[in-house]
């Protein structure tokens, strides 16, 4: 079993992403993660390739690109395949192999999951893999939400965000260990007992239960940090987050 960290960089916010990207990725390197998850509208689609030699040059990979339910608000399925194409067209120019999707609450999970099927089907014909990020809305009512959407999109793996399944009401532990079938990577999000995003082991999620339940594993996985505000700025937060998850590798 191969872990390799991760840093979603969210925490930078918009306007680094698109005025000194670098910045981004420097500090990302000196926090010591392997590599990045960005999302795919703080990104210029035509500068895939520049983008991969800022990461070389930092020892750094794609861990995947992230698509959020914007791509499924465009005015017909033509229009989301053409944005599709430029994402995979990204990913690859990277050099990376996965794209992430987080989609919204829906009243209809399984009309979702048919239209995530179709995304799967073409993510997986370019060379790549489609793997669903959840928020706590898929987690309510004992994942009904997240049952509904992988019964429906056979072509779709899962990234399971364990701080979103602590926010909707269940054990991150258990579902960990309930989905291991489908489950390829982790992201690691803290909360505050009121609800706040935090670093990494300063507020209520059991990330150790959660390592121990898939160290074991026989396949590479990604443990990917994010945190989508600091307090205390991005670079220290990005820092603090690296310093948990090696902490815990190390431990075994």
């Amino acid at each position: 079993m191969a872990f390799f960290t991760g840093c979603q960089t969210i925490t930078f916010g918009d306007t680094p992403h698109k005025e000194n990207i670098e910045s981004v990725f420097d500090a990302v390197s000196a926090a010591g993660f392997d590599g990045v998850e960005m999302g795919f509208f703080r990104l210029d689609p035509e500068k895939g390739l520049e983008y991969r030699k800022m990461l070389d040059a930092r020892k750094l990979q794609l861990a995947a690109i992230h698509v959020g339910g914007n791509i499924l608000d465009l005015d017909s399925q033509n229009a989301q395949m053409d944005n599709l194409d430029l994402v995979i067209r990204l990913v690859q120019q990277i050099g990376g192999s996965q794209v992430f999707l987080s989609g919204n609450r829906v009243e209809s999970y399984k009309d979702q999951a048919a239209r995530y099927d179709e995304l799967g089907k073409r993510v997986e014909a370019a060379g790549l893999t489609l793997c669903y990020h959840n928020h706590e809305w898929e987690i309510e009512d004992n994942c009904a939400g997240l049952d509904m959407l992988l019964e429906g999109a056979k072509h779709m793996s899962l990234v399971l965000d364990v701080g979103w399944v602590n926010q909707g009401g269940c054990d991150p532990v258990k579902v960990v260990k309930d989905y291991a079938e489908r489950l390829r990577h982790v992201h690691f999000k803290e909360f505050t007992a009121d609800g706040g995003f935090a670093e990494l082991g300063t507020g209520i999620v059991d990330f150790k239960g959660v390592y121990d339940a898939i160290k074991s594993r026989n396949d590479n996985m990604w443990i990917v940090a994010e945190q989508d505000q600091s307090k205390k700025g991005a670079a220290a937060s990005v820092k603090d987050n690296a310093d948990f998850i090696k902490g815990l590798l190390a431990k075994g």
